[in-house]
């Protein structure tokens, strides 16, 4: 890597290197002036400028001409290489061909998220982008921001009470939850009652030292609180305790839906209506026109609508009785 200087380089102004470059094209004041669209003092100003910077007179009246000196002919060529490579940076943009593109995004997901959109996702790419590569770390709410700005992911996905100001959001869906149980563990009416909601024992997803985890709001705002035996990080371990112990489990409706049977769960509509904050997309505004994070964002969210359109989306859990917001329906 080429070393630069940039405390010394800071106090030269650039630009002066543009009236450089006019006045070795045009080999006159006025004429330099009109070709950087400035005033002829101020061009003057700026050939003053270079001489005391560079110690050279630079060019030298001739006639009806300036005339560069032995040095400024021998720094020309540079300076025209520097003012064209800085053309190039400006105006380069990267195409991204999924195709052929040979990159790996790093994306950061709560763990249910994980579960539910990286397969589809996958599964897309091996047919539309085959050099495509994914790096999926899990991450709470907090930690996908901090992963975000950090620059340690360039997308995140998960449940967010508040949108952060400082990145661009969209809504990805609202998904529903339900109660999943062992039936064998459990002798349970379908569908559940309020009573017996509140009355059984709980597990629940939570990252944070409160056991209700996302859910502490939707069940402040409903009044009650169920008795929670048990609360982990991840989803499928909570599958796994209600698989193997005489305990509801509440999850995320599309994931429990489609995980349910491996786990020999039962699932069933909450007998009580709670609000859920929607699963949004997360990325820095610096990647906003990132043409490959543009082509992520789509992917994603054709995904989470097909969710919602497949046996494992919003028929199946309406025939459960469940309240469904489609995708794009709004916050």
């Amino acid at each position: 890597m080429l070393s630069i200087d940039h405390y010394n380089l800071r106090s030269f102004d650039l630009n002066l290197f543009l009236a450089f470059d006019a006045m070795m094209i045009e080999r006159n004041v006025t004429r330099a002036a009109k070709r950087l669209r400035v005033q002829q003092p101020a061009m003057s100003h700026s050939l003053s400028m270079l001489r005391m910077l560079l110690q050279d007179e630079l060019f030298v009246r001739s006639g009806n001409r300036m005339e560069p000196t032995p040095y400024a002919l021998q720094i020309a060529a540079q300076v025209r290489r520097f003012l064209a490579q800085a053309q190039d940076a400006l105006s380069f943009r990267v195409t991204f061909d999924p195709s052929s593109e040979r990159r790996t995004f790093r994306m950061a997901m709560t763990p249910h998220l994980e579960a539910l959109l990286v397969p589809e996702l996958l599964s897309n790419m091996r047919i539309s982008a085959p050099g495509v590569r994914l790096s999926v770390r899990e991450a709470d709410r907090r930690g996908i921001t901090d992963m975000l700005e950090e620059g340690r992911a360039e997308i995140g996905a998960g449940l967010f009470d508040a949108k952060p100001t400082w990145f661009c959001h969209e809504t990805l869906f609202h998904e529903p939850y339900v109660c999943c149980y062992n039936g064998k563990l459990l002798n349970l009416n379908y569908p559940l009652s309020a009573e017996q909601y509140f009355e059984l024992p709980h597990a629940l997803i939570s990252t944070k030292e409160n056991p209700l985890g996302c859910l502490d709001r939707a069940f402040a705002d409903h009044g009650k609180t169920p008795n929670v035996l048990a609360s982990a990080a991840h989803f499928f371990s909570v599958a796994a305790i209600a698989a193997r112990a005489p305990i509801l489990a509440t999850l995320p409706a599309i994931a429990a839906t489609r995980y349910a049977p491996i786990f020999g769960l039962t699932v069933s509509p909450l007998p009580i209506k709670l609000s859920f904050s929607p699963t949004l997309m997360l990325w820095h505004s610096r990647l906003e026109k990132d043409e490959g994070i543009l082509w992520l964002r789509a992917r994603l969210r054709e995904i989470s609508a097909s969710l919602f359109s497949s046996g494992v989306g919003s028929q199946h859990l309406r025939a459960s009785g469940l309240n469904v917001i489609e995708p794009g329906s709004g916050v």
